[in-house]
């Protein structure tokens, strides 16, 4: 994300300007890296991320020693750490440290929060971005807050006003910098969320649809972003039966999944926290457990993968890919699907010209899903052959 620089900065040396300007650097080289690098290279994405940001951190160890800048230096530090999706317990510590030294220092908070976010703590994260906004009107800290906003647990009339509270917080960010396209994206995800949660009007749709048009008119990144493609899409589908599938997903079986256990195939018991689909990362996903609404289904003429779109309470839609089915096993639009331990993936594509992006999630066996609150039977899965071919004298 990029900082808002709305608090006031200290006049910065050479060698910490020329730091800076890396640490920026290496975020427009992940956000914007399919611009520069073809699909072949697409495996090499998180190597290269990870070489960039180990030659960034060797170049601030030449910054150690300058003490009336320590808390500047541990945020350049923690951020470039915080490149990487995953919770950086070292990050924690330097931005923790940061805002001892500093409290004023929006920036730390916003990074700060962002580490506490990827945690899997909320309500820290929500602590942060507040806290920044009593200090100081920013955008990074508005848009982040209203990302929050929608993920905090919340039941009935407490749900809706945090959506409602998380739009007004996008709108605030957009309003300080119309020309953001990530403020743009994030008020198109709160306006798609008021609109699945309270059944608002095609007027809500459209105002998400809109955000959605202009984070691409204002930000070229975002034609590389693949949540924006598939909320976009999502947008689109104004049935009342989508409607009421997602309004009964979030008012009643979200809550019925928080505290069930779940087991591995072979029995094994699970320990899992149920999240949205934005919280994913590349990679799998231990710990974790998502749950939505089947809102499509694709079969092939080797009907394997099964593949069906599944859709969460916030809106976000992934395509889930299961393997090793029976021939007779399916879900159907309207089912509810719990997948434990995700493994989530990002494709981006090229084909006549045209730029494709989408999520997925593999799934390698059915017998991991809970469809419609129960457990899948042995009779799910195809059944394994042994084939042999006779060797010759």
């Amino acid at each position: 994300m990029a900082e808002s620089g709305a608090e006031e900065k200290e006049p910065e040396g050479d060698g910490e300007r020329r730091v800076r300007e890396l640490v920026d650097e290496l975020y427009t080289f992940r956000d914007l890296y399919f611009e520069t690098h073809g699909m072949e290279e697409a495996g090499n994405r998180q190597r290269d991320l990870e070489e960039r940001m180990q030659a960034t951190l060797e170049a601030l160890q030449e910054l150690e020693g300058c003490p009336q800048r320590k808390a500047h230096l541990l945020v350049l530090e923690g951020r470039a750490l915080n490149i990487m999706p995953e919770y950086s317990p070292r990050a924690e510590q330097l931005l923790s440290r940061a805002v001892k030294l500093e409290p004023g220092l929006i920036e730390a908070w916003n990074q700060l929060g962002e580490v506490y976010w990827k945690k899997g703590d909320l309500s820290a994260a929500h602590t942060c971005f507040s806290g920044a906004l009593n200090q100081c009107k920013n955008k990074v800290s508005l848009r982040n807050l209203s990302m929050v906003l929608r993920q905090l647990p919340a039941q009935g009339e407490d749900s809706t006003k945090n959506v409602l509270a998380s739009v007004e917080q996008a709108k605030v960010a957009v309003q300080m910098d119309v020309t953001d396209g990530t403020s743009w994206y994030i008020l198109g995800n709160a306006y798609l969320s008021l609109f699945f949660l309270t059944g608002q009007s095609e007027r809500v749709s459209q105002q998400a649809l809109g955000a959605y048009a202009q984070a691409e008119k204002v930000d070229t990144a975002s034609h590389n972003n693949p949540d924006l493609h598939f909320n976009r899409s999502t947008g689109k589908l104004k049935t009342k039966r989508l409607n009421a599938m997602v309004s009964r997903l979030v008012n009643r079986e979200l809550s019925q999944h928080q505290g069930r256990s779940y087991s591995s195939p072979s029995g094994q018991p699970l320990s899992l926290s149920l999240r949205p689909l934005s919280a994913l990362r590349p990679g799998p996903n231990p710990g974790l457990v998502v749950l939505g609404k089947v809102v499509f289904s694709l079969t092939t003429d080797d009907k394997v993968p099964f593949t069906f779109g599944l859709l969460d309470g916030e809106g976000t839609c992934v395509a889930v890919m299961v393997y090793n089915i029976a021939e007779s096993w399916a879900v159907l639009i309207g089912d509810t699907v719990a997948i434990p331990q995700p493994l989530f993936k990002e494709h981006r594509l090229e084909h006549r010209g045209k730029k494709f992006a989408f999520n997925s999630v593999r799934v390698e066996t059915p017998l991991v899903l809970i469809v419609n609150g129960r457990k899948q039977s042995a009779s799910c899965q195809a059944t394994a052959i042994v084939a042999y071919r006779p060797c010759s004298e």
